[in-house]
């Protein structure tokens, strides 16, 4: 495996240097390349320089999508199931006689009205309450602010690419994006030739991969 940020020497300019030349062979011998993305990732001249050169050098691999985007959602969806549940089981901690009551329709009503009848303490009650609130409402705006974030992200990515310019894309270091340019004018002949290739052919084929076109959705309809 090769993680670029990684293989590739960040503080020693020479052996970063060595890394960046010989970053072709690794290009070219690998069968898959794996985008973390997140919204920013097409607005990175080294990014779109290797999804573009790898592209080029292996036409029929594979190139693998993992939105960082819901990882965020993932980790907020655990911390409040994990809340909700530290929550259950404090009540019945303070309330072992109470049997489990699971309710439909209005579970915060129910609830309230059930547990006051068997002489629970009120306390108790908007305890219960509370994580009703959390698994009923929280969570469910949660993953659904969080998702319409994502499928917000993704209907950029068209836009993005539609309009890239190497000249205006961002990099990191000055150094580096003087060599990229220099590689890209080797393959492409100009920079002009390369943002047209980004815009039509390789814009083409990301779109299915990166693009709203591969994630499965609700209707977006629903998301606004």
């Amino acid at each position: 495996a090769f993680l670029d940020k990684l293989c590739i020497h960040q503080t020693d300019p020479i052996k970063k240097q060595k890394g960046i030349n010989a970053i072709g062979a690794f290009l070219i011998q690998s069968e898959r390349v794996t985008i973390l993305w997140d919204a920013t990732y097409f607005t990175r001249l080294w990014c779109v320089f290797e999804v573009a050169v790898f592209r080029r050098l292996n036409p029929a691999a594979i190139i693998e999508f993992v939105p960082i985007t819901l990882g965020k959602l993932e980790i907020y969806l655990h911390l409040a199931a994990c809340l909700s549940c530290l929550l259950l089981s404090l009540l019945l901690i303070l309330m072992p006689e109470m049997p489990p009551l699971i309710t439909t329709g209005n579970p915060t009503a129910c609830t309230l009205f059930f547990y006051e009848e068997a002489g629970a303490s009120i306390d108790y009650s908007y305890l219960l309450s509370l994580s009703d609130v959390m698994f009923f409402i929280i969570i469910p705006m949660g993953v659904f602010y969080q998702w319409r974030r994502h499928v917000h992200f993704l209907q950029e990515v068209p836009k993005i690419l539609s309009s890239f310019s190497a000249k205006k894309a961002n990099c990191f270091s000055e150094t580096d994006r003087k060599f990229v340019e220099s590689v890209i004018i080797a393959l492409y002949d100009s920079l002009e030739n390369f943002d047209e290739h980004v815009q039509g052919s390789l814009a083409s084929k990301l779109n299915g991969v990166v693009g709203t076109d591969s994630t499965p959705m609700l209707p977006l309809g629903l998301l606004y």
